[in-house]
């Protein structure tokens, strides 16, 4: 079948892990579906509210990069007062900007701690998932569909594990320790005005050392971002040749130069912050330099989180992933009429069974949340929201501390189903934008790639359907 008639015939319905696309009539029929227990903690601070207990869901990729971290070029540019002024005694004037942005500029250093713990978490997730991809590829080498679908899922992963290695493991640690190393440069530069040992350490720490290791990130980072910008140009210049993929063509492309523009922006502004930061201890105009650079480091931060990161869950230990071939131009449709219908705060109208107010039919609901992982999230806002509705629907035990979630009974609860679909929409209102939303990116990816595969496999033989 062609990309084009699956994208005309396309019956929207998300599902995140299992790779057949269902329509509305199929996931009325289908039978509950069965979970792992879900232990929901208590908490009775101004009222009793629930909350997941770490480990409910499976290893997720986190679009979590702190915006702190985006003033890490800014923390490294408070030395100023200490470089611009070289005089004994000190004015009162300059002794407080310099314990202003030395204390600053240790302040600032603790988001590249938090930040540090988040993306080493993503990249142990990512090494976690790229060695059970590689075992399962070598275990079904024979099988050709699977093998693309793995394919597809290892070249993703090296992007990301990419990313969050240099622009955020590296870009933490190095600029975080240059933090540390300028602001206590920084403060000693006060009573190195009378102490000429002090001095020479003030600026050892906040000039020579304290300023390397933006350069070094500056450079590893330039190497790193002319990758990621050649892959995607590579990418957007074989999926334009694919033009029956209307309208999903512009959406790739498009997804493409988001890449193309932010690793452009940030391999020149590493650059050029690492260099000017260099000899800001003896030329002062050094510091006029840095001023776009931390705008565009702010401008870089807030892009990469709004409109290039995602949230996913790993395929590690999840073989059913692989169950069937892939469909990207079903699923990528899925997602995208999903995240339209969300941003106009409604639901897709391809969600029929539920929306009968007369008879709604929960099972749909069902296998929306189990088919999107977004069981144990729904069980923690049905819970804070309406919890009489929610221990009907769901099989727990009530403990002082924690509810254990051990079954769930959407077919035969005894419920006002109007008031249940009503609740069900909110949730999705509430939490879907940002689910379907970070599904429909990543899928873009995936089928970026597969494009360029299919144009260099072109010679050997025709297209396959996406």
């Amino acid at each position: 079948m062609e990309v084009k008639e699956d994208v005309e015939n396309v019956h929207p319905v998300v599902e995140t892990v299992a790779s057949q696309t269902t329509s509305s009539e199929n996931l009325s029929t289908k039978q509950d579906v069965a979970f792992e227990p879900i232990i929901l903690a208590k908490s009775r601070k101004n009222g009793t509210t629930y909350r997941l207990l770490e480990g409910q869901q499976q290893p997720q990729l986190r679009n979590n990069i702190s915006f702190g971290v985006g003033f890490l070029e800014f923390a490294n540019a408070l030395d100023f007062a200490a470089n611009i002024w070289n005089e004994s005694p000190l004015p009162r004037f300059v002794v407080a900007l310099m314990a202003t942005g030395g204390s600053v500029t240790l302040l600032l250093s603790t988001f590249a701690l938090f930040d540090f713990r988040r993306s080493w978490k993503n990249t142990r997730i990512l090494r976690d998932e790229r060695k059970y991809l590689h075992r399962l590829r070598s275990e079904n080498g024979d099988q050709g569909d699977l093998v693309r679908d793995i394919d597809r899922v290892l070249s993703v992963n090296y992007r990301e594990l990419t990313s969050e290695i240099v622009d955020r493991v590296a870009m933490d640690f190095l600029l975080g320790f240059a933090g540390l190393l300028v602001g206590i440069g920084t403060l000693i530069a006060i009573p190195g005005a009378q102490n000429h040992q002090v001095y020479l350490a003030s600026n050892f720490l906040s000039g020579y050392i304290g300023n390397a290791f933006p350069l070094l990130w500056g450079v590893i980072n330039f190497v790193t971002s002319m990758y990621i910008w050649w892959r995607f140009h590579r990418q957007a210049r074989c999926a334009a040749k694919f033009g029956h993929l209307e309208p999903l063509l512009a959406d790739i492309v498009l997804r493409c130069r988001q890449f193309q523009r932010h690793a452009c922006l940030t391999a020149i502004n590493g650059l050029v912050a690492g260099v000017a930061g260099m000899i800001t201890f003896k030329y002062w105009w050094a510091y006029v330099i840095l001023i776009p650079c931390i705008v565009a480091s702010l401008f870089a931060n807030l892009y990469y989180r709004m409109r290039i990161g995602y949230d996913r869950y790993l395929m590690t230990n999840t073989p059913e992933a692989f169950s069937a071939p892939h469909n990207l131009s079903l699923e990528l449709m899925d997602a995208h009429i999903f995240c339209v219908s969300l941003r106009q705060r409604a639901l897709p109208t391809q969600i029929t069974a539920l929306g009968n107010l007369e008879k709604p039919d929960m099972t749909v609901a069902s296998t929306l949340l189990e088919s999107n992982r977004l069981f144990p999230l729904f069980c923690e806002w049905l819970f804070n929201n309406d919890e009489r509705i929610g221990q009907r629907v769901f099989s727990s035990e009530d403990h002082s501390d924690q509810i254990v979630i051990t079954g769930q009974n959407f077919a035969h609860a005894d419920v006002d189903r109007g008031r249940f679909c009503s609740l069900f929409k909110d949730f999705l209102l509430d939490c879907g934008p940002r689910h379907f939303e970070s599904r429909r990116r990543y899928l873009l990816e995936l089928m970026a790639y597969d494009l360029e595969q299919q144009h260099r496999d072109e010679p050997h033989g025709a297209r396959q359907a996406l």
